[in-house]
């Protein structure tokens, strides 16, 4: 953990010490599934800094304690675009916080210093529920701050892990599963639609630190499909399109 600056130390959120995050986890787990996605963005990014040490997120919790429930994770990073001189800075700021805490994510939200909503060239808030936006919504009139606002709606579906190990898996003869690695970068970015030169260094850590999976012919081992393990525990399955592009993906 870093040294806190002055401004923070008094902070209604502090950050908690690496060791203490497996009680975080653990906490989070009794409000399974509505706490699955900040579960897995803490337990990801948390990986993430064991096995790479330039990389660094914050997990901060109110006053310290973490029996409200209430978690926030900061996660700041910086790009370099590639054969460019030109940076942008992604500031993913992923919130959890019981239902039933009455607004108390909100008054963190508009209270904390930890935030930077004002440098980052975006600034994501991924998988909120709908009362998380609302909190995200108000600190953002709060503040009074000006920013152009996308929002995306995505469903997620979530089976219990001794559910999921019992799945049996087949694989037709004409295909086997393998590794995904660095190696399959170009291939990546040039068919998925959201591969792209801003996303080429996201994309390079999903393979590099997640356990990533493709799909290959067997005769020549050509790569047809792949799943890239997201940071927030979920797979993304794209194919390649050909005319046998709808049996892979039963596959």
């Amino acid at each position: 953990m870093t040294t806190v600056p002055e401004n923070l130390k008094d902070d209604i959120l502090q950050e908690i010490p690496h060791q203490q995050i497996p009680s975080v986890l653990e906490m989070l787990k009794k409000d399974w599934p509505a706490s699955i996605l900040i579960y897995n963005y803490i337990k990801n990014f948390w990986d993430w800094e064991c096995k790479d040490s330039s990389r660094k997120c914050h997990v901060l919790i109110p006053h310290g304690s973490w029996e409200c429930g209430t978690v926030i994770l900061i996660v700041p990073y910086v790009c370099q675009l590639q054969q460019s001189l030109l940076q942008y800075s992604l500031y993913t700021v992923a919130v959890y916080s019981p239902p039933e805490d009455h607004g108390y994510l909100e008054r963190v939200l508009c209270t904390t210093n930890w935030i930077d909503w004002e440098n980052p060239s975006y600034i994501l808030f991924p998988g909120m529920l709908p009362s998380h936006k609302e909190a995200v919504m108000a600190a953002v009139k709060f503040r009074r701050l000006r920013l152009p606002i996308h929002t995306t709606q995505c469903l997620a579906y979530w089976m219990p892990h001794g559910k999921a190990a019992q799945l049996t898996m087949r694989c037709p003869l004409e295909v086997y599963i393998g590794p995904l690695n660095e190696s399959h970068l170009d291939t990546v970015i040039s068919h998925w639609e959201y591969g792209s030169q801003e996303t080429r260094a996201l994309i390079l850590n999903l393979l590099r630190l997640n356990t990533c999976l493709g799909l290959y012919l067997a005769t020549n081992h050509q790569l047809v499909a792949w799943v890239l393990s997201t940071e927030y525990g979920v797979g993304v399955l794209h194919t390649i399109g050909t005319s046998s592009e709808t049996r892979l993906r039963s596959t």
